[in-house]
């Protein structure tokens, strides 16, 4: 799944995956060069910090049928049959997550 702006949600384990990529990416040196470049990983953390974890769905609750879920872009959860198309099928909504 890729990251959005806007406010969207990422996955916890992608977040914690790019917090630890860019942690390791800051430098210690005080030069003009690594204190730009470490102000832009402090940027881009914060703002990781701030998005929200996509929800995960609860296979238990799923239809027998299920075999695909996703979140639409207002938050609806969706369980699908066959793999999705998103140019349109028909699917089941079961409500908000």
């Amino acid at each position: 799944m890729a990251i959005h702006t806007g406010g969207e949600m990422i996955p916890a384990e992608h977040r914690e995956i790019m917090t630890l990529v860019l942690r390791f990416a800051k430098r210690d040196d005080d030069d003009g060069i690594n204190t730009a470049m470490n102000a832009r990983i402090d940027a881009a953390l914060e703002w990781l910090s701030t998005l929200p974890d996509a929800p995960q769905p609860n296979w238990e609750d799923a239809p027998e049928w299920a075999e695909w879920w996703a979140v639409d872009a207002d938050g609806t959860c969706v369980w699908f049959e066959d793999e999705p198309d998103p140019r349109g099928i028909a699917m089941e909504i079961l409500g908000r997550c």
